[in-house]
């Protein structure tokens, strides 16, 4: 290869690897295009939080109003906490008797558990009966069916030899 022809194919190397980088310069400028597109929305959605930020300084004062209004009431759920107090001494009682009751329930539904295992088994016997009557029945059915098609098959046969005859007797009358 003499160098013009080398010089050549290094023009035609570097006119595909132009075509390459203009390629790439294409996309980086989409890409800089959505960038500045997301960052003007990114400035306006800071001027809205800005504008929520003084809101809520505004609302911080109207909450510090408010709780001392709120100190002043718990003084009052204070003294009610004292009275509640009382009335669950008498709740704790109450539960006690509950317990003992459960107590009671928990004995009887023992019972009623024991009851149901025994159902189920009865339940199980049950099936098992059921599926064996399935079967015998079953089979009797086919029994039945079996003899059916040898009547049928019979009556065919009865019926073909009474056209015959009647043929016959029907010839001879003639």
């Amino acid at each position: 290869m003499n160098n013009e022809e080398r010089i050549l194919s290094m023009l035609e190397g570097m006119q595909t690897d132009m075509r390459s980088v203009l390629v790439r310069l294409d996309t980086l400028e989409d890409a800089m295009i959505y960038v500045r597109e997301e960052l003007t929305g990114v400035k306006q959605d800071l001027t809205g939080v800005k504008q929520d930020l003084t809101g809520v300084k505004q609302d911080l004062t109207g909450v510090k109003q408010d709780l001392s209004g709120v100190k002043q009431d718990l003084t009052g759920v204070k003294q009610d906490l004292t009275g509640v107090k009382q009335d669950l001494t008498g709740v704790k009682q109450d539960l006690a008797g509950v317990k003992q009751d459960l107590t009671g329930v928990k004995q009887d539904l023992s019972g009623v558990k024991k009851e149901v295992s025994g159902l189920k088994q009865d339940l199980a016997e049950t099936k098992a009966t059921v599926a064996r009557i399935e079967i015998d029945h079953g089979q009797k059915l086919d029994a039945l069916f079996d003899g059916y098609q040898q009547n049928a098959a019979r009556l065919d046969r009865i019926e073909a030899e009474v056209t015959r005859h009647d043929e016959i007797i029907f010839r001879r009358a003639q």
